[in-house]
Protein backbone atom coordinates (compact mmCIF):
# COMPACT_ATOMS: atom_id res chain seq x y z
CA UNK A 1 0.00 0.00 0.00
CA UNK A 2 1.66 3.26 -1.11
CA UNK A 3 2.12 6.27 1.13
CA UNK A 4 1.06 9.79 0.32
CA UNK A 5 3.91 11.84 -1.09
CA UNK A 6 4.48 15.51 -1.74
CA UNK A 7 7.63 16.56 -3.55
CA UNK A 8 9.98 19.10 -2.00
CA UNK A 9 11.01 21.27 -4.93
CA UNK A 10 12.81 24.60 -5.56
CA UNK A 11 13.28 26.68 -8.69
CA UNK A 12 16.70 27.10 -10.31
CA UNK A 13 18.44 24.24 -8.51
CA UNK A 14 21.79 23.36 -10.09
CA UNK A 15 25.10 22.28 -8.71
CA UNK A 16 28.04 19.95 -9.48
CA UNK A 17 29.42 16.90 -7.75
CA UNK A 18 32.31 17.67 -5.43
CA UNK A 19 33.41 14.03 -5.27
CA UNK A 20 32.94 11.09 -7.57
CA UNK A 21 30.36 8.46 -6.57
CA UNK A 22 29.77 4.82 -7.40
CA UNK A 23 26.41 3.29 -8.31
CA UNK A 24 25.86 2.11 -4.73
CA UNK A 25 26.92 5.15 -2.68
CA UNK A 26 24.14 6.46 -0.43
CA UNK A 27 25.88 9.78 0.32
CA UNK A 28 26.49 12.44 -2.36
CA UNK A 29 28.63 15.55 -1.83
CA UNK A 30 27.87 18.60 -4.01
CA UNK A 31 29.53 21.94 -4.47
CA UNK A 32 27.32 24.78 -3.25
CA UNK A 33 25.43 26.54 -6.02
CA UNK A 34 26.80 29.78 -7.47
CA UNK A 35 25.40 32.71 -9.46
CA UNK A 36 21.70 32.54 -10.23
CA UNK A 37 21.44 28.90 -9.11
CA UNK A 38 20.40 27.62 -5.67
CA UNK A 39 21.12 24.53 -3.58
CA UNK A 40 18.68 21.62 -3.36
CA UNK A 41 16.01 22.03 -0.65
CA UNK A 42 16.47 20.54 2.78
CA UNK A 43 14.14 17.55 3.36
CA UNK A 44 11.06 18.18 5.46
CA UNK A 45 10.08 15.48 7.93
CA UNK A 46 6.30 15.76 8.38
CA UNK A 47 3.08 13.79 8.12
CA UNK A 48 2.95 14.38 4.36
CA UNK A 49 5.96 12.11 3.82
CA UNK A 50 7.75 14.67 1.65
CA UNK A 51 10.11 13.31 -1.01
CA UNK A 52 13.22 15.36 -1.82
CA UNK A 53 14.82 14.48 -5.16
CA UNK A 54 17.79 15.45 -7.30
CA UNK A 55 18.65 14.48 -10.89
CA UNK A 56 22.23 13.50 -11.74
CA UNK A 57 23.53 13.76 -15.31
CA UNK A 58 26.98 13.48 -16.87
CA UNK A 59 26.47 16.29 -19.40
CA UNK A 60 23.98 19.13 -19.86
CA UNK A 61 24.28 19.07 -23.66
CA UNK A 62 24.85 15.44 -24.68
CA UNK A 63 24.13 13.23 -21.65
CA UNK A 64 24.80 9.50 -21.78
CA UNK A 65 23.36 8.64 -18.37
CA UNK A 66 20.75 10.16 -16.06
CA UNK A 67 19.63 9.12 -12.58
CA UNK A 68 16.98 10.42 -10.18
CA UNK A 69 18.01 10.19 -6.52
CA UNK A 70 15.78 10.57 -3.45
CA UNK A 71 17.58 11.90 -0.37
CA UNK A 72 16.50 12.21 3.26
CA UNK A 73 19.37 14.12 4.89
CA UNK A 74 20.97 17.49 4.09
CA UNK A 75 24.20 18.76 5.66
CA UNK A 76 25.96 22.05 4.97
CA UNK A 77 29.59 21.13 5.52
CA UNK A 78 30.70 24.75 5.96
CA UNK A 79 33.48 24.42 3.37
CA UNK A 80 31.55 25.27 0.24
CA UNK A 81 30.01 21.82 -0.09
CA UNK A 82 26.79 20.11 1.01
CA UNK A 83 26.14 16.42 1.56
CA UNK A 84 22.89 14.64 0.68
CA UNK A 85 22.49 11.53 2.85
CA UNK A 86 20.30 8.41 3.13
CA UNK A 87 19.95 8.43 -0.64
CA UNK A 88 17.74 6.03 -2.57
CA UNK A 89 19.58 5.42 -5.83
CA UNK A 90 17.87 4.74 -9.16
CA UNK A 91 14.64 6.37 -7.99
CA UNK A 92 11.51 6.35 -10.19
CA UNK A 93 12.79 3.54 -12.39
CA UNK A 94 16.06 5.20 -13.40
CA UNK A 95 19.38 3.32 -13.40
CA UNK A 96 21.88 3.83 -10.57
CA UNK A 97 25.20 4.83 -12.12
CA UNK A 98 28.67 6.07 -11.28
CA UNK A 99 29.28 9.81 -11.71
CA UNK A 100 32.49 11.81 -11.72
CA UNK A 101 33.45 14.96 -9.84
CA UNK A 102 32.24 18.07 -11.71
CA UNK A 103 29.22 16.38 -13.30
CA UNK A 104 25.82 17.91 -12.73
CA UNK A 105 22.99 17.75 -10.18
CA UNK A 106 19.73 19.66 -10.67
CA UNK A 107 16.01 19.48 -9.95
CA UNK A 108 13.38 19.03 -12.63
CA UNK A 109 9.78 17.84 -12.82
CA UNK A 110 9.49 14.06 -12.79
CA UNK A 111 6.66 11.64 -13.51
CA UNK A 112 6.46 10.81 -9.80
CA UNK A 113 6.07 14.45 -8.81
CA UNK A 114 3.05 14.80 -11.11
CA UNK A 115 1.40 11.40 -10.68
CA UNK A 116 2.19 10.48 -7.08
CA UNK A 117 -0.58 8.97 -4.96
CA UNK A 118 -1.26 12.48 -3.65
CA UNK A 119 -2.31 13.88 -7.01
CA UNK A 120 -3.22 12.15 -10.24
CA UNK A 121 -4.21 14.36 -13.17
CA UNK A 122 -6.52 12.53 -15.56
CA UNK A 123 -6.65 14.61 -18.71
CA UNK A 124 -8.67 11.96 -20.56
CA UNK A 125 -11.65 12.35 -18.23
CA UNK A 126 -11.15 16.01 -17.27
CA UNK A 127 -10.64 15.63 -13.55
CA UNK A 128 -7.96 15.58 -10.88
CA UNK A 129 -7.84 12.42 -8.80
CA UNK A 130 -6.65 12.10 -5.21
CA UNK A 131 -5.78 8.41 -4.94
CA UNK A 132 -4.60 8.49 -1.34
CA UNK A 133 -2.89 5.61 0.38
CA UNK A 134 -5.75 3.14 0.22
CA UNK A 135 -6.05 3.26 4.03
CA UNK A 136 -9.62 4.36 4.93
CA UNK A 137 -8.34 6.01 8.11
CA UNK A 138 -5.96 8.35 6.23
CA UNK A 139 -7.39 11.37 4.44
CA UNK A 140 -6.69 11.59 0.73
CA UNK A 141 -7.73 15.25 0.89
CA UNK A 142 -7.84 17.49 3.97
CA UNK A 143 -9.09 21.03 3.39
CA UNK A 144 -8.69 23.75 6.00
CA UNK A 145 -10.03 27.29 6.22
CA UNK A 146 -12.70 27.94 3.58
CA UNK A 147 -13.36 24.29 2.73
CA UNK A 148 -14.45 23.23 -0.74
CA UNK A 149 -16.65 25.40 -2.91
CA UNK A 150 -18.63 24.16 -5.90
CA UNK A 151 -20.02 27.13 -7.89
CA UNK A 152 -23.69 26.76 -8.75
CA UNK A 153 -24.23 26.72 -12.53
CA UNK A 154 -28.01 27.31 -12.65
CA UNK A 155 -29.12 23.67 -12.57
CA UNK A 156 -28.44 20.68 -10.35
CA UNK A 157 -24.82 20.81 -9.29
CA UNK A 158 -23.23 17.82 -7.58
CA UNK A 159 -20.63 18.89 -5.03
CA UNK A 160 -19.68 15.55 -3.52
CA UNK A 161 -20.04 12.17 -5.22
CA UNK A 162 -19.60 8.68 -3.81
CA UNK A 163 -18.61 6.12 -6.40
CA UNK A 164 -17.61 2.52 -6.82
CA UNK A 165 -14.43 2.01 -8.84
CA UNK A 166 -13.87 -1.13 -10.85
CA UNK A 167 -11.33 -1.44 -13.66
CA UNK A 168 -10.75 2.30 -13.35
CA UNK A 169 -14.36 3.02 -14.34
CA UNK A 170 -16.46 5.15 -12.03
CA UNK A 171 -19.99 4.13 -11.15
CA UNK A 172 -21.96 6.66 -9.12
CA UNK A 173 -23.40 5.37 -5.86
CA UNK A 174 -24.69 8.65 -4.41
CA UNK A 175 -23.81 12.25 -3.79
CA UNK A 176 -24.58 15.61 -2.22
CA UNK A 177 -25.38 18.61 -4.38
CA UNK A 178 -27.58 21.67 -4.67
CA UNK A 179 -30.31 23.09 -6.85
CA UNK A 180 -29.76 26.72 -5.97
CA UNK A 181 -31.34 27.34 -2.57
CA UNK A 182 -31.71 23.66 -1.64
CA UNK A 183 -29.17 21.05 -0.58
CA UNK A 184 -29.91 17.72 -2.25
CA UNK A 185 -28.87 14.18 -1.30
CA UNK A 186 -28.54 12.41 -4.62
CA UNK A 187 -29.70 8.81 -4.19
CA UNK A 188 -28.37 5.96 -6.36
CA UNK A 189 -30.34 3.80 -8.72
CA UNK A 190 -31.51 0.74 -6.71
CA UNK A 191 -30.31 -1.48 -9.56
CA UNK A 192 -26.74 -0.23 -9.20
CA UNK A 193 -24.42 -3.11 -8.24
CA UNK A 194 -23.02 -3.05 -4.69
CA UNK A 195 -25.91 -0.84 -3.52
CA UNK A 196 -28.60 -2.04 -1.13
CA UNK A 197 -31.65 -0.54 -2.85
CA UNK A 198 -33.68 -0.67 0.35
CA UNK A 199 -31.44 1.85 2.07
CA UNK A 200 -30.13 4.50 -0.35
CA UNK A 201 -29.27 6.62 2.69
CA UNK A 202 -28.29 5.03 5.98
CA UNK A 203 -27.22 6.70 9.22
CA UNK A 204 -25.53 4.19 11.49
CA UNK A 205 -24.58 4.29 15.14
CA UNK A 206 -20.87 3.92 15.79
CA UNK A 207 -20.12 1.21 18.33
CA UNK A 208 -18.47 3.75 20.64
CA UNK A 209 -21.87 5.36 21.28
CA UNK A 210 -24.21 4.05 23.95
CA UNK A 211 -27.61 2.94 22.72
CA UNK A 212 -29.28 6.00 24.21
CA UNK A 213 -26.91 8.58 22.72
CA UNK A 214 -28.28 10.60 19.77
CA UNK A 215 -26.11 10.59 16.66
CA UNK A 216 -28.35 12.80 14.48
CA UNK A 217 -30.26 15.93 15.42
CA UNK A 218 -32.81 17.20 12.91
CA UNK A 219 -34.99 20.26 13.49
CA UNK A 220 -37.87 21.43 11.31
CA UNK A 221 -37.88 18.20 9.33
CA UNK A 222 -40.56 17.23 6.81
CA UNK A 223 -41.09 13.46 6.76
CA UNK A 224 -43.67 12.06 4.34
CA UNK A 225 -43.18 8.38 5.11
CA UNK A 226 -41.39 6.58 7.92
CA UNK A 227 -40.89 2.86 8.27
CA UNK A 228 -39.36 0.50 10.82
CA UNK A 229 -39.59 2.73 13.87
CA UNK A 230 -38.35 0.57 16.72
CA UNK A 231 -38.52 3.30 19.35
CA UNK A 232 -39.41 6.98 19.49
CA UNK A 233 -38.52 9.51 22.16
CA UNK A 234 -40.24 12.88 22.26
CA UNK A 235 -38.58 15.89 23.77
CA UNK A 236 -40.34 17.10 26.94
CA UNK A 237 -40.29 20.59 28.39
CA UNK A 238 -38.82 21.35 31.76
CA UNK A 239 -41.40 21.23 34.53
CA UNK A 240 -43.21 24.60 34.51
CA UNK A 241 -46.08 26.03 36.53
CA UNK A 242 -49.54 27.28 35.60
CA UNK A 243 -49.50 30.61 37.44
CA UNK A 244 -51.97 33.47 37.04
CA UNK A 245 -51.02 34.09 33.39
CA UNK A 246 -49.13 31.36 31.55
CA UNK A 247 -48.11 30.93 27.90
CA UNK A 248 -47.40 27.43 26.60
CA UNK A 249 -45.28 27.60 23.44
CA UNK A 250 -45.09 24.33 21.49
CA UNK A 251 -42.17 25.53 19.38
CA UNK A 252 -39.51 23.25 20.89
CA UNK A 253 -41.35 20.53 22.82
CA UNK A 254 -43.83 17.83 21.88
CA UNK A 255 -44.51 17.07 25.54
CA UNK A 256 -45.39 20.00 27.81
CA UNK A 257 -45.24 19.37 31.56
CA UNK A 258 -46.77 21.88 34.00
CA UNK A 259 -47.83 21.98 37.63
CA UNK A 260 -51.07 23.81 38.41
CA UNK A 261 -50.08 26.25 41.16
CA UNK A 262 -52.96 28.75 41.07
CA UNK A 263 -55.97 29.80 39.11
CA UNK A 264 -54.55 30.46 35.68
CA UNK A 265 -55.27 32.05 32.32
CA UNK A 266 -53.50 29.81 29.81
CA UNK A 267 -52.47 30.90 26.30
CA UNK A 268 -51.30 28.29 23.78
CA UNK A 269 -49.14 29.18 20.80
CA UNK A 270 -46.69 27.68 18.32
CA UNK A 271 -44.00 30.15 17.27
CA UNK A 272 -42.12 27.73 15.00
CA UNK A 273 -40.51 29.79 12.26
CA UNK A 274 -40.69 27.02 9.69
CA UNK A 275 -43.96 25.25 8.89
CA UNK A 276 -44.21 23.31 5.64
CA UNK A 277 -47.27 24.46 3.63
CA UNK A 278 -49.98 21.82 3.78
CA UNK A 279 -48.32 20.09 6.73
CA UNK A 280 -49.31 22.35 9.61
CA UNK A 281 -50.69 19.55 11.77
CA UNK A 282 -48.66 18.81 14.86
CA UNK A 283 -49.42 16.41 17.69
CA UNK A 284 -48.35 16.97 21.28
CA UNK A 285 -49.02 15.86 24.83
CA UNK A 286 -49.91 18.14 27.76
CA UNK A 287 -49.29 16.83 31.28
CA UNK A 288 -50.85 18.83 34.13
CA UNK A 289 -49.94 17.89 37.71
CA UNK A 290 -52.09 18.87 40.70
CA UNK A 291 -50.67 19.47 44.19
CA UNK A 292 -51.10 16.95 47.04
CA UNK A 293 -53.58 19.31 48.69
CA UNK A 294 -55.55 20.68 45.78
CA UNK A 295 -57.86 23.62 46.58
CA UNK A 296 -59.57 23.16 43.19
CA UNK A 297 -57.70 25.57 40.96
CA UNK A 298 -59.39 26.56 37.71
CA UNK A 299 -58.03 27.37 34.26
CA UNK A 300 -59.33 29.54 31.50
CA UNK A 301 -57.97 28.87 28.04
CA UNK A 302 -57.16 31.09 25.07
CA UNK A 303 -59.79 31.16 22.30
CA UNK A 304 -57.63 29.05 20.00
CA UNK A 305 -57.96 26.05 22.36
CA UNK A 306 -60.90 23.83 21.36
CA UNK A 307 -61.96 21.25 23.97
CA UNK A 308 -63.51 17.86 23.27
CA UNK A 309 -67.33 18.13 23.38
CA UNK A 310 -66.82 21.85 24.01
CA UNK A 311 -66.19 21.29 27.72
CA UNK A 312 -63.07 22.67 29.41
CA UNK A 313 -61.43 20.31 31.92
CA UNK A 314 -61.55 20.74 35.66
CA UNK A 315 -58.72 19.76 37.98
CA UNK A 316 -60.36 18.48 41.14
CA UNK A 317 -58.09 15.56 42.02
CA UNK A 318 -55.20 15.86 44.46
CA UNK A 319 -51.71 14.62 43.60
CA UNK A 320 -52.77 13.56 40.07
CA UNK A 321 -51.44 13.83 36.54
CA UNK A 322 -53.88 14.83 33.82
CA UNK A 323 -52.79 13.75 30.36
CA UNK A 324 -54.20 15.51 27.27
CA UNK A 325 -53.68 14.81 23.57
CA UNK A 326 -53.26 18.11 21.73
CA UNK A 327 -53.51 18.48 17.96
CA UNK A 328 -52.49 21.79 16.38
CA UNK A 329 -53.93 22.42 12.92
CA UNK A 330 -52.11 25.68 12.22
CA UNK A 331 -54.89 27.77 13.77
CA UNK A 332 -56.41 25.97 16.75
CA UNK A 333 -55.24 23.56 19.43
CA UNK A 334 -57.64 20.61 19.59
CA UNK A 335 -57.51 19.28 23.16
CA UNK A 336 -58.83 15.84 24.11
CA UNK A 337 -60.55 14.80 27.32
CA UNK A 338 -57.96 13.95 30.00
CA UNK A 339 -56.68 10.64 31.17
CA UNK A 340 -56.22 10.94 34.93
CA UNK A 341 -53.49 9.13 36.85
CA UNK A 342 -53.52 9.03 40.65
CA UNK A 343 -50.03 9.24 42.17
Amino acid sequence: MSSLLSYNMRNNVRSTLSDSITAIDTSITLNKATGIYVDPPEPTADSLNTASIITLVDSLTSPTKLEIVKYELFTDNGDGTITLGSCTRGYEGTVASAFSSGEYAYQSITVGSLTSPLLHQRFDSSHVQMDGSGDPDIYALLVNSGGIRVPYNGSFQRGLMFADIEDDEYQRIGGIGCTGSDIVIDFPNPATPNVDGRYPLRVTNDTDYASGDPIVVMKNTHVERTEWHLATRWKASEQGALSSNTTIDWKEHDIQRVVIASNSAVTMQDTSTYIIPGAEYRRGTLLVSTPPSNPGYTCTWSANVKHAAGVAPTFSGSNCIYEFDVLYNGTNFLMSEPRVYQL
